[in-house]
């Protein structure tokens, strides 16, 4: 009995042999037949979706967010209210706790947390958020307060625009930024985002209604 699993980005093809013997022994009908082969399809799609997606970029390594990962030095970096002050981070107070719960998030969805390394040293992480049912992918990304000014988010982005969304078979990649976060705004540009459209007073800075600014890229 042949089967071919489709999923994004790829497919699975197994074949399920039916022994001589599996009308005397548990497998009696192909009612039964076929409810094994729905254990082994679910079986399948839960090694897909944990599966490791990786890219680098010069020095430049996005893999998977772990516990490990969770540090003194990493919360400092979400608890700074000047580095975070264009993000809805800084609304929350972060913990070893809250960071372990966000990460566990991740875990059986199309989503990503990933990790930005640069000679094994963690500068920064990216979230990749993805819409199944229309390939649209939507990525963010921090850099720590040391790490700025470096070129590591410009190409740390670039991977999340281009590679990232490759492997996972995105069609469209879209994100946005409040409009007085212009380093974010000049990334997008950099890497030869479209300007889409002008949300007004869709977010808030500094107690001010401000306007959110969206960017997409088409992979195909």
């Amino acid at each position: 009995m042949f089967f071919r699993l489709f999923l994004m980005g790829g497919s699975f093809e197994f074949t399920i042999r039916v022994l001589p013997y599996a009308n005397i022994g548990f497998v009696r009908n192909t009612t039964t037949i076929y409810r094994l082969s729905w254990c082994l399809l679910k079986i399948l799609v839960v090694r897909w979706d944990t599966r490791v997606v990786k890219a680098k970029l010069e020095e430049v390594e996005i893999s998977n967010f772990t516990q490990s990962d969770i540090s003194d030095k990493y919360l400092s970096w979400l608890n700074n209210p000047l580095h975070m002050q264009y993000s809805a981070q800084r609304f929350l107070v972060h913990t070893f706790d809250s960071s372990l719960s966000y990460l566990q998030s991740f875990s059986n969805s199309s989503n990503h947390f990933f990790s930005i390394r640069v000679r094994d040293e963690l500068v920064g992480t990216a979230t990749f958020y993805v819409d199944d049912a229309y390939r649209v992918g939507s990525p963010g990304i921090l850099i720590s307060p040391e790490h700025v000014g470096k070129g590591f988010g410009k190409k740390a982005w670039e991977l999340l625009v281009f590679d990232i969304p490759t492997q996972l078979g995105i069609r469209k990649v879209s994100a946005g930024t409040l409009d007085v976060n212009s380093a974010m705004i000049r990334l997008f540009e950099s890497s030869n985002m479209e300007f889409e459209a002008r949300l007004k007073s869709e977010g808030v800075f500094n107690e001010t209604p401000t306007d959110v600014l969206l960017y997409r890229k088409f992979l195909n």
